[in-house]
């Protein structure tokens, strides 16, 4: 999993979205990369993306963004009617993409240029049902164009919001998708969870050892990452393997079975499995088509 943090203040500003309706066989067309961040929330179907060196399959109320002037294009074609939203913003500031969340307090009561902190996000993730609604909400809001593939028709949409108001629903909208620091005990134990997988995915870890890590019964853990992040501690844990496998297979010197220990996987059969399951290809599989340049690992 991969966070996406962003320096502030100032704020990221709002600049433009909209809405597309792809029918089954369109794909997303190549970009070599937009000089703003690209937000993308599915609400219908399913949309398949490269970006960078990985795929990324998202489904209804998940979201994904794209880092600004980084290359992106469709992986694969739709296979139902799939309707996205897409928004885009910018900052002044700089920002990074890294294995962890840099997550610095707030200190109230303090002038803005004395206080520096970071917004981050994870760079896909699924939100909750309520948060997805609410996400979908502002979005459907801040739109202003729709492009609808069924009819071949671009339709610019009529808005009654002033840039205050832009601004401020772009603000509500990064505050429901944003890692926030919390108090609660649940989401500590959830997020240290996920940062301890980041960091330690290539070793051997058991539930029972990561709950007396976290100083915590297993049942306990299980709940608590299930609830924030909709992922078993297992599943969230293959999916860190599996996305730092996807880096190594750019190399064709290292074996399928390399790559599966190299990633914490007890067995190369279990690695391809798991692996298909999420990519719907073999490694093997996945590896011809970068060297066919489908991907561009």
């Amino acid at each position: 999993m991969s966070f996406i943090n962003i320096h502030i203040p100032p704020f990221p500003w709002y600049s433009h979205s909209g809405n597309a309706i792809y029918r089954p066989g369109d794909k997303h067309n190549a970009r070599k990369g937009l000089g703003f961040f690209d937000l993308i929330m599915v609400e219908m179907g399913t949309l398949y993306l490269q970006v960078g060196e990985k795929e990324f399959i998202i489904p209804p109320s998940h979201t994904l963004l794209i880092p600004p002037n980084t290359p992106h294009q469709g992986s694969r074609i739709c296979t139902e009617k799939t309707l996205f939203h897409w928004l885009h913003f910018n900052t002044e500031e700089t920002f990074e993409i890294s294995d962890i969340s840099y997550r610095l307090p707030w200190r109230p009561n303090t002038d803005f240029k004395d206080n520096k902190y970071v917004l981050s996000f994870l760079q896909d993730q699924k939100l909750p049902e309520g948060t997805a609604q609410n996400a979908l909400s502002i979005m459907h809001q801040l739109e202003r164009r729709s492009i609808d593939f069924f009819t071949n028709s671009r339709t610019n949409i009529d808005s009654d919001n002033n840039l205050f108001r832009q601004q401020e629903l772009l603000m509500r909208l990064l505050n429901l998708l944003a890692v926030t620091p919390d108090t609660s005990n649940d989401n500590s134990i959830a997020y240290s969870a996920l940062q301890y997988f980041n960091f330690h995915y290539a070793e051997q870890i058991t539930i029972e050892g990561l709950s007396k890590i976290l100083n915590c019964h297993p049942t306990h853990l299980i709940r608590c990452v299930k609830k924030q992040y909709e992922l078993t501690p297992n599943q969230m844990l293959n999916k860190v393997r599996l996305e730092n496998a996807c880096g190594l297979l750019k190399d064709p010197y290292l074996s399928i079975t390399t790559i599966a220990y190299s990633v914490g996987f007890s067995s190369a059969s279990y690695f391809c499995k798991q692996f298909k399951n999420y990519y719907q290809c073999t490694p093997k599989e996945f590896r011809e088509r970068f060297s066919r340049g489908e991907y561009s690992l």
